[in-house]
């Protein structure tokens, strides 16, 4: 239990204190400037292109690993 709780604060303290600090109010504004809208597009270019990947090469892979014998 302890280790739990605190393996659960050291990933909850970092996210209320982002959410206390954030400006709520121009919190629009702030998201559809160009540069955000350029963060948010290479953030989903990059997740795409990272579930592609791992489809691509996590699929045959798994399929060899259920199906077939090999020793280790």
């Amino acid at each position: 239990m302890g280790v739990a709780a605190i393996t659960a604060a050291i990933f909850v303290a970092p996210l209320i204190g982002l959410v206390a600090r954030v400006p709520w109010r121009s919190l629009l504004e702030d998201l559809t400037t160009a540069e955000s809208l350029d963060a948010l597009r290479l953030s989903l270019t990059c997740t795409i292109a990272a579930a592609v990947l791992s489809l691509l090469l996590g699929l045959p892979l798994a399929w060899v690993l259920a199906r077939l014998r090999f020793p280790g």
